[in-house]
């Protein structure tokens, strides 16, 4: 019985123990779900809260921490209500907590309060907890922070809002389509045009559309391909019709957008009104047709002006230039040149107006030649120096030896610059001196940037007055107009020939002190082979002493001394000068000394006698004299005795080198040579030559000067009867030159130049006309003409330009001249 006891005893213990261990394996499955559960709650980023049934608060998670900023202390063991603020939600939780009563879940939108104050909106749902008998034990809240969410939102609407407000008020029409062509949106602007409402049209496809029917949809589907192709935008100008139904042109362009997956989202389109620009640029062809041809009537009555002005002209200046040559009593003389005088002014202002008049034009063109900067600054100062030394001015002229020799632009213009900076600086200044300065400002790629100023102590110019000095017809005021002259047309001549030599033209003066005119030009230069200016050996490092009591030309002077390798000393007066000579003989004499004629106390000429004189001095200088005139012309043969060489100013580095070279005996030949040159004849004795002029005094001057020379003239009052005379000609003695006049009656010189050679096109004829413009000179040239001789006619020019042309044995490329002679003529003018 005991055994059946404990057997029945031990099974039931048996099952007894498999269930509790069922149960523990159950309890330890449902410790692990919870720890997960509970690790969700504590890592949730949302709000979780629960409560029970009488609503004090059992549990929050961290993140309900975070956002309200209360610590688990301070709300666990709490009523609900006791952390409500704000009065709204007091009533808002009662209404919550009447339907949570009834079993209820509830869901919505509440704004809550963090411990700090501060207002956040959530999401919530509230839920009760239920046993399995179905009791609520608990309830469990779930918030969801929505203060990020509707900052977002509200960013996106505000940026949406923007968007709309910026496409309605671009003044062009901007519709957008799906990438299948389906009518998204459009802005203001395309529904006013086009009068539609695009929200009606949203999800039309377009081809059914208003404003893209028939032809233009077309032309929409072909902009498309070509834009997906490209990825450049496809523009087209198009007619469409506006809501009033007038065609309207518009300036379409299609191009595609993009979605943020970079996936095409659709095609957006701009049309733009060019309607009115169109008509606008109609109206602006039209008003440039009528400004050229306005400016074509110009620019021919300015050739027409230019012709008419300069004939009459030429007879004044030729006949007063054979006046000179006939007897005369001192009076008509003086009548004579003061009549050449004047007439010389007067062209020189009608050549300013009708300069000014081509830049008006856009007439003006600029020569590009090789040239010498020093001749060309010499030759236009050289013209003042007269009036200068009437004036008892100090002329100084300074040129650095280490610039390129030999510059490419245009000489004309860029010593018209120089002339007239010079000429007002003389004009305009009474006593005291004057300094042309030229200086190197940059210079790179064979390219050089001078800077060139002229400086004078004259009258200076008010500061109410140096901003408007550059206006064309303007003088500083009228008692200066009166007292002076001039046209008001030179400084604006020269500020327009500046700035096309890419450079600038400005002053800097002070009234009564004087002034200082700077500008700056670009040039091509050519480096170049040969030194001009050194000195034999023999004479490098040879002691020369400079005398004069201007600093600035003494500087002048020894700048120019040292670049010939030769030591230069300055002393201010006669008296130091004897003085340091008579010092030198003990270590080394002086080999030259330069001297300024015009000095206080000992004068120049009483300096160079005492040295030659006195005896203490055995090894004797070679006295140069600096004079203010040409070649000591006002110095008397005794004053002149003890010189052996004379230097006007201003003074140049070649002048400088090339005296000292013929007082040395080392450029005899070459002075020779030069000398020669000036005194040549032109060699024209007998030359048969052809003169066609229809006006008689210009005939009449013509013919005399070229008889002078000893031509064999044959005159032809217009192109028909030059023609007849060079056909006849041919039968016996041809001519070796045409002189021919462009206007005439009958026939003109260009159809007379071309029909003279289909007879003999080796034949040279020249020009001799007051047309002068650069496209009738350019005409002549085409024509076949092989140089140009401007009137008022230049006699050593033109007789030069005989002897250029005169036909003979040696007669050179026709072509080759033409060019030499075109660049020779401008030049001249």
């Amino acid at each position: 019985i005991l055994l059946i006891l404990f057997y029945i005893y031990s099974v039931m213990y048996t099952k007894q123990i498999r269930k509790v261990d069922s149960l523990l394996a159950m309890e330890k499955g449902y410790s692990e779900k919870l720890k997960i559960y509970s690790n969700i709650l504590e890592q949730a980023p949302v709000s979780v809260l629960i409560s029970d049934t009488e609503g004090v608060i059992q549990y929050v998670n961290p993140y309900y921490q975070k956002i309200s900023g209360f610590g688990k202390d301070e709300v666990v063991g709490k009523n609900t209500n006791q952390i409500l603020q704000e009065k709204e939600q007091i009533v808002q939780y009662e209404k919550i907590w009447r339907l949570l009563k009834n079993g209820k879940e509830w869901s919505g939108d509440i704004v809550s309060r963090n411990k700090n104050g501060e207002i956040y909106d959530e999401k919530a749902v509230i839920s009760p907890i239920k046993d399995s008998s179905g009791q609520t034990t608990h309830y469990v809240s779930i918030k969801q922070n929505l203060s990020e969410v509707n900052r977002i939102r509200n960013q996106l609407s505000n940026q949406s809002y923007f968007t709309s407000q910026l496409l309605d008020v671009i003044p062009g029409a901007i519709f957008y389509t799906s990438k299948d062509d389906y009518f998204l949106g459009g802005n203001k602007e395309c529904r006013r045009i086009f009068g539609i409402n695009t929200d009606e049209l949203a999800g039309v496809k377009l081809s059914k559309t208003i404003f893209m029917l028939g032809e233009r949809y077309q032309k929409y589907l072909q902009m498309k391909a070509e834009t997906l192709q490209s990825k450049e935008p496809s523009v087209r100008q198009i007619s469409v019709l506006s809501e009033d139904t007038t065609e309207r042109i518009a300036l379409f362009s299609l191009c595609p957008f993009y979605l943020s997956d970079s996936s095409l989202g659709g095609f957006l389109g701009i049309m733009t009104d060019i309607t009115d620009l169109k008509q606008n640029e109609l109206a602006l062809e039209n008003a440039l047709r009528s400004t050229r041809e306005a400016a074509m009537a110009k620019t021919t009555f300015l050739a027409n002006m230019s012709h008419e002005i300069r004939t009459p002209m030429n007879a004044i200046l030729g006949m007063t230039y054979l006046t000179l040559k006939t007897d005369m009593n001192h009076k008509q003389m003086d009548y004579i040149i003061k009549i050449q005088n004047a007439a010389s002014s007067l062209l020189g202002i009608i050549n300013e107006i009708l300069d000014f008049s081509k830049f008006e034009a856009g007439k003006f063109e600029m020569e590009q030649t090789e040239f010498s900067l020093e001749n060309v600054l010499t030759n236009a100062i050289d013209l003042f120096i007269p009036k200068a030394f009437e004036k008892q001015l100090e002329f100084l002229y300074h040129i650095p030896s280490n610039l390129p020799g030999t510059l490419i632009g245009d000489p004309l213009r860029l010593g018209q610059i120089v002339t007239n900076l010079v000429s007002n600086a003389v004009k305009f200044t009474e006593k005291g001196e004057i300094e042309v300065n030229v200086s190197r400002e940059q210079q790179y790629g064979g390219r050089i940037k001078l800077r060139i100023s002229v400086r004078d102590t004259g009258i200076g110019i008010v500061q109410s007055s140096k901003d408007k000095i550059f206006e064309a017809f303007t003088q500083m005021d009228s008692s200066t107009t009166r007292k002076y002259g001039g046209t008001g047309l030179g400084l604006t001549i020269c500020q327009h020939l500046v700035e096309m030599m890419d450079g600038a033209l400005w002053v800097e003066s002070e009234y009564g002190k004087g002034s200082t005119f700077t500008f700056t030009a670009w040039f091509d230069y050519k480096e170049d082979i040969e030194d001009s200016v050194k000195v034999p050996v023999s004479l490098e490092g040879k002691k020369v002493l400079i005398v004069d009591d201007n600093q600035t030309a003494g500087d002048i002077i020894r700048e120019y001394l040292e670049n010939l390798q030769l030591k230069a000393d300055i002393v201010s007066s006669g008296e130091a000068a004897l003085a340091q000579i008579i010092n030198a003989e003990r270590i080394q004499q002086y080999a030259m000394v330069f001297i300024d004629w015009q000095m206080p106390g000992m004068s120049g000429a009483e300096t160079a006698e005492k040295i030659k004189m006195t005896s203490v001095i055995k090894t004797k200088p070679f006295i140069f004299l600096i004079t203010g005139n040409e070649s000591g012309e006002q110095v008397s043969s005794q004053e002149a005795f003890f010189a052996d060489a004379f230097l006007s100013k201003p003074i140049s580095q070649s002048v400088l080198h090339d005296v000292i070279l013929k007082v040395y005996e080392d450029f005899h030949e070459a002075h020779n040579t030069y000398e020669a040159a000036a005194a040549k004849e032109f060699n024209l004795m007998g030359k048969r030559i052809l003169l066609v002029e229809d006006n008689e005094i210009n005939r009449q001057i013509a013919y005399e000067l070229l008889t002078q020379q000893g031509l064999e003239v044959e005159i032809a009052e217009n192109g028909l009867q030059a023609l007849e005379a060079v056909t006849e000609s041919m039968k016996n003695k041809p001519f070796q030159l045409v002189l021919m006049d462009i206007q005439m009656p009958i026939m003109d010189g260009f159809t007379a130049t071309e029909k003279i050679h289909e007879i003999d096109k080796q034949l040279p004829v020249v020009a001799m006309t007051a047309r002068t413009m650069e496209d009738e000179k350019e005409l002549c040239y085409r024509v076949g003409m092989n140089d140009h001789i401007a009137k008022p006619i230049d006699p050593f020019y033109m007789f030069y330009t005989i002897s250029k042309w005169i036909r003979n044995e040696s007669f050179h490329d026709n072509h080759k001249i033409k060019e030499k002679s075109k660049l020779l003529t401008n030049k001249s003018e």
